[in-house]
């Protein structure tokens, strides 16, 4: 054996030593990511849900009127909440919202 192919050799161990290492470094990467991702999705969507029920409590069960931004905000919400996937109770409390909801406009009646 020359002295090219033992170098020939030592390099390819080496380089697949180096793509092994960071194809498993990528791959430890990668499920972290995806924990951390699912993580924050259960995050967003549990502060979506609580959004709708501080508006649910606030309309349906105190009567009380919401302003305008009070009421898109609670539509975003519930727009995210819904594309995030729900188990229905967040599409019961917006139904509720949207048939109680009195929106103030800021004009007193005279």
């Amino acid at each position: 054996m020359g002295t090219l192919e033992l170098i020939s050799i030592v390099l390819n161990a080496v380089i697949g030593g180096v793509v092994a290492g960071l194809f498993a470094s990528f791959r430890s990467f990668a499920k972290e990511q995806r924990e951390v991702n699912h993580a924050n999705a259960l995050a967003n969507r549990s502060m979506q849900r609580d959004v709708l029920y501080r508006y649910f409590h606030k309309v349906v069960e105190l009567g009380e009127p919401l302003t305008p931004e009070e009421y898109k905000h609670v539509n975003d919400c519930w727009n995210a909440y819904h594309a995030s996937g729900n188990n229905g109770s967040g599409d019961l409390m917006w139904d509720k919202i949207r048939e109680y909801a009195q929106i103030e406009t800021g004009r007193k009646e005279s």
